[in-house]
């Protein structure tokens, strides 16, 4: 397949504009000439999700494993409760990677007992959960 693009070789740094609305990033590309991509607000939780499966893709089709995934070294991390907009309290897990970044993500209260049974399990402190607590 063929695809015209452009490469960017490397990534250097990001800003945001003064609105708030653009991430920029600030890169080279193979001939060290600056390249610029700008990307609305809005689309950057889309083009990570877009990252993580073209990263996986691309391990499968560099190496031998079929199962590859795109896996994130963890530094640290963070569980909380927080409230939505419905007064409903959400469980919050977050995660520092490498370089400091912080993923976060939100579940319902009622996973808690899951992901507990989960954790034990793999941790071999428990039997294995039910099939409907593996969630993909």
């Amino acid at each position: 397949m063929s695809i015209d693009a452009y490469e960017m070789d490397a990534v250097e740094s990001v800003i945001v504009s003064e609105d708030g609305r653009q991430i920029i990033l600030i890169g080279r590309d193979s001939d060290k000439s600056p390249i610029n991509l700008a990307i609305p607000e809005h689309q950057i939780i889309p083009l990570m999700v877009l990252g993580s499966q073209g990263a996986s893709q691309a391990r499968k089709i560099l190496g031998s494993n079929t199962s590859a995934q795109h896996i994130l070294p963890c530094e640290g991390y963070d569980f909380g409760i927080l409230s939505d907009q419905d007064h409903q309290n959400q469980l919050i897990l977050s995660f520092r990677v490498q370089g400091g970044i912080q993923l976060a993500f939100r579940l319902p209260m009622n996973e808690i007992p899951h992901l507990i049974q989960a954790l034990q399990a793999t941790a071999g402190d428990a039997t294995p959960p039910p099939p409907d607590v593996l969630r993909q």
